[in-house]
């Protein structure tokens, strides 16, 4: 049985690889945040021992500048809440927004 992991990370300019260089750094962060979450709340701890993270879709699901952040944030809430990809689409920001 593999047991690997994935993380799927949503990105604007997915065809780009400068992206590649910040992989260890994301699943870091996200590893941080989930054992704070799973300390905190009653949410199971996920391992992140070998995951591989890759590009969900390579379409642009963001077309304004000011929203890049709360898409991040909303990936990093549903990966801690045990999902691999939002359902939000760009009209869900603005609601996301209030939320922070």
């Amino acid at each position: 049985m593999d047991l690997t992991h994935s993380l799927s990370i949503i990105l604007r300019l997915a065809e780009q690889t400068p992206w590649k260089n910040d992989i260890k750094d994301i699943i870091k962060l996200i590893l941080c945040l989930s054992i704070i979450t799973s300390k905190k709340y009653v949410i199971p701890h996920r391992d992140i021992g070998n995951w591989t993270a890759h590009p969900v879709q390579l379409t642009a699901t963001q077309t304004n500048s000011s929203d890049c952040g709360l898409w991040v944030l909303a990936q990093i809430a549903v990966v801690l809440q045990g999902y691999d990809t939002t359902g939000l689409q760009e009209k869900d920001m603005a609601l996301s927004r209030s939320y922070l």
